[in-house]
């Protein structure tokens, strides 16, 4: 097993996913800036959410009222889910499911400002801002930080958890790029 001092494994996986962390933030950033912008986020947001459900399928991780609060704000706005991905197949390898878990809970930190931004669109924890209010407040990330501080690994799953996270961070662009483009065409 490799020594960590506290926060050593959340530093290294904050280092190895900046990049793709603002390649992130750089499609989300500016949606909020109209309710189309707005939609399209809703839009991409929810297919990674159903795209990590099924890559977290039965381990703990819920989900399901993410994606149901994300198709009422859909359905506030009058739009629709962009069409599904194909159904993802359940990430059986625990380190690596913690690597989504990185990703999927980190949005949490990120919902409190975007939940502002929509809230000056006009939209709120009732009407619109389901979604956002709901990952704002939820306690997901804290969690998620101590299980992160607490847990072991070696060098190998250190690579397996970095390389998990990755392929979320991935995912989660790959959703909100289709979104854009079919926000585009749409």
């Amino acid at each position: 097993m490799t020594e960590h001092t506290p926060g050593s494994t959340h530093e290294l996986l904050r280092r190895a996913t900046s990049e793709a962390h603002a390649r992130l933030d750089g499609l989300v950033g500016d949606s909020l800036d109209s309710s189309e912008g707005y939609g399209m986020y809703l839009r991409g947001m929810h297919r990674f959410i159903r795209v990590s459900e099924g890559r977290l399928a039965g381990q703990g991780v819920m989900l399901g009222d993410a994606r149901v609060r994300l198709e009422q704000d859909l359905a506030a706005l009058s739009f629709e889910p962009i069409r599904a991905p194909s159904p993802a197949v359940a990430e059986s390898d625990p380190v690596a499911r913690i690597g989504w878990e990185y990703v999927v809970s980190g949005a949490s930190v990120g919902a409190r400002y975007l939940l502002r931004q929509a809230q000056q669109l006009g939209y709120s924890a009732d009407h619109g801002a389901r979604f956002l209010a709901g990952h704002a407040g939820d306690p997901i990330w804290p969690r998620f930080l101590v299980r992160l501080g607490q847990a072991r690994f070696t060098s190998h799953e250190l690579d397996t958890l970095r390389n998990a996270a990755l392929d979320a961070f991935s995912a989660a662009e790959s959703a909100f790029r289709t979104a854009r483009q079919e926000t585009a065409h749409g």
